[in-house]
């Protein structure tokens, strides 16, 4: 069953301040639930009048929301923003915010909207499907028994039909007389739109560990369907006395199938991505009370979150270094699809200082004399390389009272994943 997601956009339903209505805002600190979801919004949001798409303000609230200027709704549309968050049934909305020309907090609702979602059976011509094809390989010299005498050769070459670049992966599975054989990890790979490239004996024997003279089956796995095409050859020993031509039949898996290894962009600025010894880094709603992106004690900036180790900051945190990871797997490349993650932060404070680390190397650097205040603000790349785990960490220092670290940017893994390689 399919959750289905309907939502009528006429008339339009609003969330709209008590007051000040027509002022040009930003809300902070709304909770918008759908009875078994809640999103909370404590940063910025806006619609223009002028286009239908929400879009995200990052950064220091007032200065961005006092920049918007009158040519803005001064409302939320619920369904608009139920429909971009997959939300549906009765959407409330509750909380307050701030008017950024007026520097005046007003109260939301709760204001409410219906939106119609409906279960539906979807047949498996809807469905969204991943691709596999399973080439059987026999290469090198064989004796009698398994074939007729002789030296055989396979070439599994891979096609992409489509006009846009496919990542895919492979491997290979030996097969071994009445038992499983050796099934050699998944490598990843991209091919562009209308490519081809071909697999040689040579590269199986490389990818499965192989000798000179095996057997079994060349697996193909995409997210989209191939031509996926193996040519045969055999005879005596460089002598070609037969050919043959095989199209690999398309096999369909569930859709999301986990892949090992695969592209993925990591939004550093959002909860959830760092860990603060081996939990979730809590990330910072307030300073005394204040909302943390409203307090004037820290310079926000270019800053997507603040994170530490609570919730709501106080002058009675512990003194010391406190460790934000993000752990991620790097796996075997190939010179079409290597494996390499790409740092990029452009944004970083803390309170008292705060350095950026990649595997251990430092390549951000701020001091305690700059700390939550630096301007211009703090920014860094770098590149890691290099198959196993890695570690990128934000290391705080705090000589006492209040501590935080605020940052934005992304991660970006070629051919790994989030997360430890042995897990």
């Amino acid at each position: 069953m399919k959750k289905v997601l309907f939502a009528t956009f006429a008339p339009l339903a609003f969330v709209g301040l008590a007051s000040q209505a027509q002022a040009a805002h930003c809300f902070a600190d709304v909770s918008i639930t759908d009875g078994s979801r809640t999103e909370t919004m404590n940063r910025n949001w806006d619609r223009r009048t002028n286009g239908r798409r929400w879009r995200q303000i990052l950064g220091n609230h007032r200065g961005e929301c006092d920049g918007l200027g009158s040519n803005h709704f001064g409302s939320i549309d619920l369904q608009a923003f139920a429909a971009a968050n997959n939300m549906c049934g009765r959407i409330t909305a509750s909380g307050s915010s701030w008017i950024g020309t007026s520097r005046k907090r007003g109260v939301l609702g709760p204001r409410s909207v219906e939106v119609a979602c409906e279960d539906e059976t979807t047949s498996v011509e809807d469905e969204d499907r991943d691709f596999q094809y399973a080439s059987k390989v026999i290469c090198g010299p064989q004796q009698e028994g398994r074939t007729i005498e002789g030296d055989y050769k396979a070439v599994v070459n891979v096609h992409n039909p489509s006009y846009e670049t496919i990542n895919f992966r492979y491997k290979f599975a030996t097969a071994r007389p009445a038992a499983d054989g050796p099934i050699s990890e998944f490598v990843s790979g991209q091919i562009s739109a209308d490519g081809a490239q071909f697999f040689t004996c040579e590269q199986i024997q490389e990818l499965s560990g192989s000798d000179d003279s095996f057997d079994g089956f060349f697996v193909v796995e995409s997210r989209e369907p191939l031509d996926v095409v193996t040519y045969y050859t055999g005879g005596a020993k460089e002598q070609v006395t037969s050919l043959d031509v095989e199209t690999t039949r398309e096999r369909e898996l569930p859709a999301g199938m986990p892949w090992q290894c695969d592209f993925t962009t990591v939004d550093l600025g959002t909860r959830g991505v760092w860990s603060l010894n081996g939990s979730p880094a809590p990330e910072v709603t307030d300073l005394d009370g204040t909302p943390i992106f409203s307090s004037t004690a820290y310079l926000h900036t270019g800053i997507d979150i603040w994170l530490s180790d609570r919730t709501s900051l106080s002058s009675r945190q512990t003194r010391g270094t406190y460790d934000f990871d993000v752990d991620f797997c790097l796996c075997d490349g190939s010179r079409q699809n290597p494996a390499v993650a790409n740092v990029d932060i452009t944004a970083l404070r803390g309170d008292n200082g705060v350095a950026a680390l990649a595997d251990g190397a430092t390549f951000i650097n701020v001091p305690t004399s700059q700390g939550h205040r630096a301007n211009p603000t703090p920014a860094g790349t770098t590149t890691i390389t290099g198959a196993g785990d890695h570690k990128l960490r934000l290391r705080l220092s705090n000589d006492g009272s209040y501590t935080a670290v605020g940052l934005a940017g992304l991660l970006e893994i070629n051919n790994g994943r989030l997360g430890r390689c042995g897990r």
